[in-house]
């Protein structure tokens, strides 16, 4: 079971990524890359390299079914919303997101 599922079943803290990703490097039997390990897509894991806060946001969005992207669009359309997940328009992940013409 990946990181990101391990939080989404209550088994692991997104907090508790650090320690996810040492043992990714301290162990030589894990044989897949980091992305892999951690359970994240190649948008996740281009997005939380640019932002390691946007992992909240990676597990609410797998929770309600989303993309990242759809969930952050919609996220980015309630204020309350993107405050309660550490989003605002200058948040790095944004800024990144509409850099990369990912979010309008």
């Amino acid at each position: 079971m990946n990181f990101i599922d391990k939080c989404i079943r209550g088994l692991s803290l997104p907090a508790d990524i650090d320690d996810a990703v040492q043992t990714w490097h301290d162990d030589p039997e894990i044989r897949v890359d980091l992305s892999d390990y951690l359970g994240f897509d190649k948008e996740e894991y281009s997005a939380w390299l640019a932002d390691g806060s946007i992992i909240q946001s990676v597990i609410a969005a797998r929770v309600s079914g989303l993309s990242l992207f759809e969930y952050l669009q919609s996220a980015m359309e309630l204020p309350m919303a993107a405050r309660g997940q550490g989003l605002s328009a200058d948040s790095a992940v944004i800024k990144w997101l509409r850099k990369t013409g990912r979010l309008g």
